[in-house]
């Protein structure tokens, strides 16, 4: 008998993750890769990596607009598509 399926973690709306222009939300961005990891097994230990060293950078959850290119090249691929480069 197969195991019974993963039930779906919810996915931010990209209000959620860019609360700000430019200025993205740590939380959202870690729901998102939680979210996101059975369908990108290869990429979610990188995620989780990327997430862990960005933290110390945010302020009140929020990271600053200089890292706005690099989250957006790390996580484009589950990024909405109204967020991606």
């Amino acid at each position: 008998m197969p195991p019974p399926p993963v039930p779906l973690q919810p996915v931010p709306t990209a209000a959620e993750l860019e609360p700000y222009p430019r200025c993205f939300s740590l939380a959202a961005l870690r729901q998102l890769a939680r979210a996101e990891a059975a369908r990108h097994p290869d990429r979610a230990e990188e995620w989780e990596i990327y997430l862990d060293t960005l933290e110390p950078y945010a302020q009140d959850g929020i990271l600053p607009q200089t890292l706005d290119l690099t989250v957006r090249e790390v996580f484009e691929e589950v990024l909405p598509s109204s967020l991606r480069l």
